[in-house]
């Protein structure tokens, strides 16, 4: 397994039971699964979307998925009307960007999830947009003067929203099938991950023994 799968791997488990731990709670008090699931690293997302399918297996929890895009762009202090295009760095010279307006009952999507160069980006910005996300600064000479650019050391992607997004999903009915949920890439990653190299079958799981959940039968107690 490569380095950066390995160091992912160890960290989000870590991460989970650091918050479960500060906040007093297990892992059986959780009620559902909401995981971010792109467009994004490829080595993130498959490690994140994992871990979580993982923990919803165990605990025989609903799991939904969230764009990382429109947990994004619902970051960005719009007022009811603006438009906000969130758009991340896809490197090779493009970003990974949707557009939404902010209504009074949230975010409506009016573009897809896609992959666009950052030219085609700034052609969409008119001047009154609000543009969010690391591509401002990475992309900041063909952006500039396109739009309201806000830094993304201050507005960037949140655990919070991203659950408050999946609890609305999940408030309408709705909820992805555990075996089905997959990241979205919208382009090849840049390496391949060789068959040899798979992610630990237990790393949601682990997690969720450790807390004190019972897994399913078949699973390991």
């Amino acid at each position: 397994m490569a380095r950066d799968s390995r160091t992912h791997v160890a960290s989000v488990p870590r991460l989970v039971e650091q918050v479960l731990d500060e906040a007093s709670l297990t892992i059986g008090a959780v009620e559902a699964i909401a995981v971010s699931i792109g467009p994004g690293s490829f080595t993130g997302l498959r490690i994140g979307l994992a871990f979580a399918q993982g923990l919803a297996y165990a605990g025989g929890l609903p799991v939904v998925g969230v764009s990382t895009l429109e947990a994004l762009a619902a970051v960005a202090p719009a007022e009811p009307g603006e438009l906000v295009w969130a758009a991340l760095d896809a490197r090779r010279h493009e970003c990974w960007a949707a557009c939404f307006r902010r209504t009074g009952a949230g975010l409506e999507r009016l573009a897809p999830d896609a992959a666009m160069s950052a030219a085609a980006l700034a052609e969409r910005l008119g001047p009154e947009t609000i543009v969010i996300g690391d591509a401002v600064e990475r992309y900041g000479a063909l952006l500039a003067g396109r739009g309201r650019a806000l830094p993304f050391e201050t507005f960037h992607p949140q655990g919070d929203v991203v659950a408050r997004l999946g609890w609305e999903r999940l408030a309408r009915g709705e909820r992805d099938e555990l075996g089905r949920l997959e990241p979205v890439y919208l382009r090849p990653p840049d390496a391949t991950v060789g068959r040899a190299n798979p992610l630990p079958a237990s790393i949601g799981t682990d997690v969720a023994r450790d807390h004190g959940v019972r897994l399913r039968s078949g699973e390991r107690e």
